[in-house]
């Protein structure tokens, strides 16, 4: 595969996971310094093609969802977290004359994911102060999005709460903000991997997208399962055709492919496609699979490439 634009971490298109964390781990975002970086942010974005899906402002560190563009994360972000870390210093200042000192414990750490991805870095995000055991409910909290996206509050300048829910595939409506709250708070429900450390969330070469199709992925899911793929497509609810589909499902979103596309490839609604990705039964067979189904079908695509080459 040619190396990426730019740098491995910068594809445009893309929905970049990115973290900023406070040295030594230090308590430094309160109420007032959330509502600061928040309007930062806002100002750094509307100068770059960037566009601002989730966050969670934490105290100790900060997470962002943002679909990346042209310009790369240094180019904005540098000089923004400069001006925050000299505000930051400027208020320990008040209180005690010899604060000062660094604030972020080094540069912002960016990884590559999927759009497809979109709602797991949702739900990882706003599940944060849960996990922080600040709250049991994701929308009692304003240090996140989430309130913002359930309509509780009006959302910050810059956050694009009706892109969001499209790309995790719930409707902007008083129903899908239920879908989504929902899914938040599921405690089973599984964020890890959602950086992509895992190749399955990278974007695939943009050659080998052009020369296969969701219909291969569920050919191939359907081939390597033994199952039929009429009834991959069909209405057919047997425990081994439902566990198939969500083989191909993973694996076309793991390609890159959208929701829709994959819910278009197996003759399903995108509200059946989202609830096959909240199933948790037998989900380590699920992950291998669609691993297997994702190397046949790159196998296949890029041998289709070089010959078209």
């Amino acid at each position: 595969m040619p190396r990426l634009r730019r740098s491995d971490t910068h594809i445009p298109g893309a929905l970049a996971h990115v973290i900023i964390r406070f040295v030594d781990g230090r308590y430094l975002l309160d109420d007032d310094g959330r509502r600061l970086y928040l309007a930062m942010l806002a100002a750094a974005l509307s100068l770059v093609d960037w566009t601002l899906l989730s966050y969670a402002l934490m105290s100790t560190h900060i997470h962002l969802g943002l679909l990346m563009g042209e310009a790369e994360l240094r180019e904005w972000a540098h000089s923004m977290h400069v001006r925050f870390s000299q505000q930051i210093n400027r208020r320990l200042r008040s209180n005690n004359a010899k604060a000062l000192g660094h604030v972020l414990g080094d540069r912002p750490s960016s990884k590559p994911v999927c759009p497809s991805r979109t709602r797991f870095v949702l739900g990882y995000h706003h599940r944060n102060p849960i996990e922080a055991g600040v709250t049991e409910d994701a929308s009692k909290s304003d240090w996140t999005s989430h309130p913002a996206y359930l309509g509780i509050v009006p959302p910050v300048p810059g956050l694009d709460v009706e892109l969001g829910l499209k790309l995790a595939g719930f409707e902007d409506s008083q129903r899908g903000r239920v879908e989504l709250h929902r899914w938040v708070q599921r405690d089973q429900v599984d964020f890890g991997g959602v950086v992509a450390e895992e190749t399955e969330l990278v974007p695939v070469d943009a050659r080998v997208l052009r020369s296969i199709q969701p219909e291969d992925v569920v050919r191939v899911a359907a081939e390597l399962t033994g199952e039929p793929e009429a009834e991959l497509c069909g209405a057919c609810r047997r425990g081994p055709v439902v566990e198939a589909r969500r083989i191909a499902l993973v694996a076309g979103l793991g390609l890159g492919f959208s929701a829709r596309a994959m819910a278009d490839a197996l003759w399903r609604t995108e509200s059946a496609v989202s609830r096959l990705l909240s199933r948790r039964h037998d989900e380590r067979r699920v992950r291998a699979g669609a691993e297997r189904v994702r190397q046949l079908v790159r196998r296949q695509a890029e041998g289709v490439a070089r010959e078209v080459a």
